[in-house]
């Protein structure tokens, strides 16, 4: 069943008992959601599970390049492992490269200027360096890498603009909607318009050329027309929530989703000023059970220790002279 932020928000103001007031808008629990969200993806990802939300990217290095022609994905979070494509024969030859500490970004340069041949497969290493992948010693030839990482925690929409603007030239009495973001089924709320309830979420039941109706429910048939409430040539803006967003590909999350809840009630307890000490005693027994469960999704065959210097490779990769008397990285 896909989980809604209609669904988390309903079951939030259930727990911490906020059913009934709107002291805490909406809008502030979506944000509230956003953080706990980011905290449960980083305790995931940190608790040996970045296999949970990994995908892949692609790059390129040109010939003498020693860093990707473009930028790392704007979500990236954490990489997991790059990849160095070996062509033309086969299509899926790979090797998996190390990465370098900072203080050696020109050891493997240094080395070539000096005549020693640095330019192998297995001699290349990678730094994150910002948002591109630095690699040493500079590209033989165009050089394909394939990055793993897990992206940034998924967040949902907290707040858009509703905007509509009444044209300065009512004739025959109609009102012109000049702009019109409005759709029906929205909710809105904080309108900077008189007229109109603060702290209270109205819902758009009717939006047209030139009329937008507001009821108090989603299923209303009868409400408030706010076109009549903007004077002409004016503008109103409006807080919106889509209360359908789900987590798209994130199951992992939704089977935790408990973390989330109770942290986003602890947020709203804490704002105000209420006892919190229910939901930090659940909070921690949460953290606690994750921490647990969440390390190894292979339950019938735990990690072992990894060969770091020759993963992905069939020769050391350490710095010096290797057994085919060339010169590279060796243990």
């Amino acid at each position: 069943m896909a989980i809604t932020i209609g669904d988390i928000i309903n079951q939030v103001r259930n727990r911490a008992d906020l059913t009934k007031t709107q002291f805490i808008t909406d809008s502030e629990i979506t944000n509230y959601t956003n953080f706990s969200l980011g905290e449960l993806y980083g305790l995931l990802v940190n608790s040996f599970g970045g296999n949970y939300f990994a995908t892949t990217t692609t790059g390129s290095i040109a010939p003498n390049g020693t860093q990707l022609t473009t930028n790392l994905p704007d979500d990236l979070y954490k990489v997991l492992g790059v990849d160095l494509q070996i062509s033309p024969y086969p299509s899926n030859n790979k090797i998996s490269l190390t990465p370098y500490n900072f203080n050696e970004r020109n050891r493997a340069n240094a080395m070539q200027l000096y005549g020693y041949a640095t330019q192998y497969a297995t001699n290349y290493r990678y730094n994150i360096f910002n948002q591109t992948i630095l690699i040493q010693p500079p590209a033989a030839g165009n050089l394909e890498l394939l990055v793993w990482y897990v992206p940034t925690a998924p967040q949902f929409a907290t707040t858009t603009t509703g905007v509509i603007t009444t044209s300065p030239n009512l004739s025959s009495g109609i009102v012109a909607l000049v702009n019109n973001t409005f759709v029906q089924g929205q909710a809105v709320q904080k309108l900077n318009s008189v007229g109109l309830p603060s702290g209270t979420t109205w819902y758009v039941i009717a939006s047209s050329a030139n009329t937008i109706l507001l009821g108090a429910t989603p299923g209303a048939t009868t409400g408030v027309n706010l076109t009549g409430l903007v004077a002409p040539g004016n503008t109103l803006f409006s807080s919106t929530i889509n209360y359908t967003q789900t987590f798209v590909n994130n199951t992992n999350l939704d089977n935790w989703l408990e973390y989330v809840i109770v942290d986003v009630c602890i947020k709203c307890k804490t704002k105000e000023e209420t006892d919190t000490s229910m939901f930090v005693r659940q909070k921690a027994l949460l953290t606690d059970r994750i921490r647990n469960e969440a390390q190894n999704r292979d339950i019938g065959t735990p990690a072992s220790v990894s060969d770091v210097y020759a993963a992905g490779t069939i020769v050391d990769t350490g710095w010096g002279w290797t057994n085919g008397n060339q010169f590279g990285w060796t243990q």
